[in-house]
């Protein structure tokens, strides 16, 4: 009796659908795609919000990331496409393998244009910032479903981590971008001097004008770190060297005075900041102020005043011709430069004409005589030794308005650089610009 044919026990084999496979291997490189589309979405949007436009490094970026958003896209067009081949078929296998070449040089070249954003780095957006874009995204994702919102995480997450790295790893700080000049001719002697000053940009309507203290610059604590914040919240900011100090070229820092300075501030306000300004202004950019707010209200849409100091001229120079041998003392009465030492800041070179032109300012300390149409904000620390905080009472009084606060830090100094000086600081511009944005909508 023939023997049967022999049978191999167990599941029945099912043909393989290499189509099947390949299809998967497509939504895998489109998934890839979208993550790298994603980040670099973030990334675009996020450099046009908060970049400093006035550096080349941020053009180059701009540039890369362009190329490289229009490059996955176009890696995406070409794997919808290859995904309708059958490869089963000879002809059709041959133009989908063409197509995956393709779209592999393309993520290759999406890769290098990465790395050269990454290796070039600009700081235009703050760290923290960049993860809580990473938080919202997942917040919005969660919408959407468990399942989903773990697949996009999974592809997103490496992505803005790259993104994150990438402008904040190698970075090139935007905390002194290029300068610039504006020039102010004198009246009376014809000389010309050049107010070097920066400039950012940002999205929202009001920016924020910075008018530095007695031989203060733009390059202070306050000012950088109202550079970052700035930045992080997308404010305008312009902040200045007064004449004779910083990079301003002209004049030395013996031959300016308080007019000149009360002129530079001037013309930031009126010929280089555009629209109204919240102004913040620290120490003798309080009493400048004072008198910019008489002169040209409509430029104001706020105030915020840090450890002001208003008609502080006799009693500096009580304590110069106290420090002052009677060498010095006999130079300085007949106009020379002498030095005013102070403790925390170093020699200040003065004249006999600095407190001379101080005094034709001085400001009233009357109450109701100073007209301020715009909200006014007024921090100070209880522990300054330059500026008494008690004198920021009657100063507020002497302010016509009844929409001033009046803030007491009982840790803080005059410089009020610390951390929570800082924070009450932004917190302060914050409120202040959604009052602002209220009053302009009313």
């Amino acid at each position: 009796m023939p023997e049967e044919p022999f049978r191999e026990l167990g599941v029945e084999k099912r043909p393989v659908d290499i189509n099947v496979m390949k299809r998967n291997m497509t939504v895998a490189k489109g998934f890839l795609d979208i993550s790298l589309l994603s980040a670099n979405a973030c990334q675009l949007k996020n450099i046009i919000r908060f970049g400093n436009e006035d550096t080349t490094v941020h053009y180059l970026i701009l540039t890369g990331i362009s190329i490289s958003i229009v490059l996955q896209v176009s890696a995406g067009i070409i794997l919808l496409v290859a995904e309708r081949f059958d490869i089963n078929k000879e002809d059709e296998q041959h133009r989908g393998d063409l197509l995956n070449t393709l779209v592999t040089c393309l993520i290759f070249t999406v890769l290098i244009i990465n790395v050269f954003v990454a290796c070039l780095g600009v700081d235009v957006i703050d760290p923290e910032y960049s993860w809580r874009v990473w938080v919202e995204i997942n917040k919005m994702q969660l919408l959407a479903g468990p399942t989903l919102a773990a697949s996009r995480r999974l592809c997103s997450t490496p992505g803005l981590v790259l993104s994150h790295w990438s402008l904040n790893g190698f970075h090139v700080s935007t905390a002194n971008p290029e300068n610039l000049f504006h020039e102010v001719k004198d009246k009376e002697s014809g000389k010309v001097r050049r107010i070097a000053y920066n400039k950012t940009s940002g999205p929202r309507s009001h920016g924020l004008l910075y008018i530095p203290g007695f031989m203060g610059h733009k390059g202070g604590g306050k000012p950088v770190a109202l550079h970052s914040f700035s930045q992080k919240y997308g404010f305008p900011l312009l902040r200045y060297d007064p004449s004779g100090l910083g990079e301003s070229e002209g004049m030395t820092k013996a031959e300016t005075r308080f007019s000149i300075w009360l002129e530079d501030a001037k013309e930031m306000l009126l010929n280089v900041a555009e629209g109204p300004q919240i102004v913040i202004c620290s120490s003798m950019g309080c009493w400048i102020t004072s008198h910019l707010i008489q002169m040209h209200p409509e430029k104001f849409a706020g105030i915020l005043m840090l450890a002001p100091a208003v008609n502080f001229h006799s009693r500096y120079e009580k304590v110069l011709r106290a420090q002052l041998t009677p060498k010095l003392l006999q130079k300085f009465e007949e106009g020379g430069v002498v030095p005013l030492y102070a403790p925390d800041y170093g020699e200040f070179p003065l004249t006999k004409a600095h407190f001379q032109d101080m005094k034709k300012f001085a400001l009233t300390q009357e109450p109701e005589q100073i007209p301020v149409p715009v909200p006014l904000r007024i921090i100070h620390g209880v522990k300054d030794k330059d500026v008494p905080y008690t004198e920021s009472l009657p100063l507020m009084h002497s302010f016509k308005t009844e929409d001033v606060h009046l803030s007491f830090l009982k840790h803080a100094g005059h410089t009020l650089v610390d951390k929570l000086s800082l924070e009450l600081i932004y917190d302060t511009i914050l409120k202040l610009a959604a009052e602002v944005q209220q009053r302009n909508t009313q």
